[in-house]
């Protein structure tokens, strides 16, 4: 039912306990060029927010810290008794004209306009205005009998007979007026009382660490958004708003992409550390150069084809996709090994190449086939266990996945072509 809380506004919001801000910001004001506290905290609640929402995938703006600010109506309790009225009604009539709501519309000819009133508070003196509530003024009698012309009533006790006075009538009714908050009240255009602040520590080689008090402006964004796409969009946001808004200033105190950036150079360096180990590893057990140089180019072709297959599913290179390929290259590999180590076997029997090759990969054929499909069914159900679990790997096992089906692709086609080539006969090499 429409009672009690119902009847305010509601929204329903994904909340993702995960989801921190992507880029904290320390937003200050000069003084000098009229950049008070106050405004500076208003600027951030409504331009900032406003602008660094339009930029894609941001989920949510929060500023934090500052004065904000506040209009304080201070009653003058006498006048409001002089006037019968409470606190109370001083309050319905801020909330009844402090709106912005539609007054229907105005129709010419064949067009039509809707027609939207907003009578919102933006000064004090605005405030000031608002009627509270129509009043009747009382005026006193003309003239009224002292106790020493008339006593009580008039029944004086000097003579006999009474002299005439002004009648004693009812005070008369004057014309209705209207009380405004300005005569009961006065408005201070000032801030909240502050409970809680925000300091920027800038540590400066040579001078030390300083701390300013700034706001803080919070970044989310979206759960499947990439950090590194959407700071930088939001950084040239920032930076317009600091051309448009001279002595405002914006420094970054936290940014989540430079973390991202590390880490994917670290992924890519552990990536390619983990290739060349891989081929030391294989040169050493193969025993020879040709089989070596052709494990090292089937290994990156699985991976580049494994990436590929990402693309329609709308993963992104970040730090669970970057594992779940690193963890997939030992397996990538053993395909190729296998196919190698069949092929020799017989050009060792005597055959030509061509026919080596042939023979020996229809022959680990069916193994390679039902080695590759266990694994992918092993991991199968981590996709679809559902809840964090779920979260937590479906971006590391997709790659892994498609590394492994792209291996298998790999091994009886490509690996196939260049042990046809390369391989040669123990005697031949």
């Amino acid at each position: 039912p429409a009672t009690g809380a119902n009847l305010k506004p509601s929204f329903v919001v994904p909340i993702d306990p995960l989801n921190l801000p992507v880029v904290s910001l320390a937003l200050s004001g000069d003084r000098a060029q009229g950049w008070d506290p106050v405004k500076v905290r208003e600027f951030a609640d409504n331009e900032v927010v406003r602008r660094l929402k339009s930029v894609t995938d941001v989920y949510s703006v929060v500023p934090f810290g500052g004065y904000r600010r506040q209009m304080q109506v201070l009653v003058d309790r006498s006048k409001l008794s002089s006037y019968g009225l409470s606190i109370l009604d001083v309050r319905d009539a801020i909330d009844r004209s402090n709106v912005t709501r539609s007054s229907g519309t105005l129709t010419e000819s064949n067009r039509e306009g809707i027609v939207r009133v907003d009578t919102r508070a933006t000064s004090a003196a605005d405030i000031l205005n608002y009627p509270i509530k129509e009043a009747n003024t009382t005026s006193s009698p003309s003239a009224i009998p002292g106790p020493a012309s008339g006593g009580m009533g008039g029944m004086g006790s000097g003579s006999p007979s009474p002299s005439p006075v002004a009648p004693t009538s009812p005070a008369k009714s004057g014309a209705p007026r209207v009380i405004y908050v300005r005569d009961v009240a006065r408005v201070e255009d000032t801030h909240w009382e502050k409970r809680s602040g925000y300091r920027y520590l800038e540590n400066q080689p040579g001078v030390g660490v300083n701390t300013d008090e700034a706001i803080e402006v919070s970044v989310i964004q979206n759960p499947g958004a990439s950090s590194a796409k959407v700071v930088p969009d939001v950084m040239k946001v920032v930076r317009q708003l600091e051309t448009e808004n001279p002595g405002l200033t914006f420094k970054v105190a936290y940014d989540n992409a430079h973390f991202v950036e590390i880490l994917f150079n670290n992924v890519w360096h552990e990536l390619g550390l983990a290739i060349l180990l891989t081929g030391i590893a294989v040169i050493f057990f193969l025993g020879e150069w040709r089989g070596t140089v052709i494990a090292m180019i089937t290994l990156p072709t699985s991976l580049a084809l494994a990436i590929l297959l990402m693309v329609p599913f709308g993963m992104t290179f970040n730090s669970g996709t970057l594992i779940g390929l690193l963890l997939s290259i030992g397996r990538l590999v053993d395909d190729s090994i296998i196919d190698i180590h069949a092929v020799e076997r017989h050009l060792r029997m005597g055959k030509n190449a061509k026919e080596a090759t042939i023979d020996g990969i229809a022959e680990v054929r069916v193994a390679v086939i039902a080695s590759t499909l266990m694994i992918v069914l092993a991991l199968m159900p981590l996709l679809f266990s559902g809840g964090i679990v779920g979260l937590m790997f479906v971006e590391l096992v997709w790659p892994l996945i498609f590394g492994l089906l792209a291996s298998m692709l790999v091994s009886f086609t490509l690996t196939a072509l260049l042990c046809a080539k390369l391989l040669r006969h123990e005697d031949a090499r």
